[in-house]
């Protein structure tokens, strides 16, 4: 088996939730008695409560060409 060049060990880990960068062992394995080891969970034990949200990215500025739509016909926009 051996080690490939560019293989990495990975010891630091970001959480999902809180986007922090915590040593690997931080973070809970997915459990069970034949799961992998290697396998953590994504979020922090800080952040177990809130492990059903997410921190979203800034949106991007979303751009279209208008002139491809047809002017006679009505359109709806949704969202916030």
């Amino acid at each position: 088996m051996g080690v490939s060049i560019g293989d990495t060990c990975r010891l630091y880990k970001t959480c999902k939730i809180c986007g922090e960068t915590k040593y690997i062992k931080k973070f809970e394995t997915t459990g069970g008695r034949r799961s992998n080891p290697s396998k953590r969970k994504s979020y922090c034990p800080a952040c177990k409560k809130r492990r059903h949200e997410r921190i979203l990215d800034l949106r991007l500025e979303y751009k279209f060409d208008t002139s491809l739509l047809d002017p006679f016909k009505e359109i709806v926009i949704r969202g916030p």
